[in-house]
């Protein structure tokens, strides 16, 4: 399940902040919460209308990625894969 947090960083920059989205993902396996991570609100809306996460987000880790896409941790998602 993924759920949008309050965009506050306090390492940032108010206005910076105010910009980004912090995300959330509770793993659909383990149902831990993944550590949350920023997008930029275009992006995040651009992705959720069908661009992809490599386009939509060049900026996240490709695990970070992988947890919006499948909605699974990385320590749960198969290494082989």
């Amino acid at each position: 399940m993924l759920f949008v947090l309050e965009p506050v960083d306090e390492k940032l920059p108010q206005a910076v902040a105010e910009e980004r989205l912090l995300i959330g993902c509770k793993c659909v396996i383990c149902n831990k919460t993944t550590e949350p991570f920023h997008v930029y609100p275009d992006d995040f809306e651009d992705w959720q209308n069908g661009k992809l996460a490599q386009v939509a987000f060049p900026y996240l880790a490709p695990n970070q990625r992988e947890i919006l896409i499948s909605e699974i941790c990385p320590s749960c998602f198969p290494s082989d894969v």
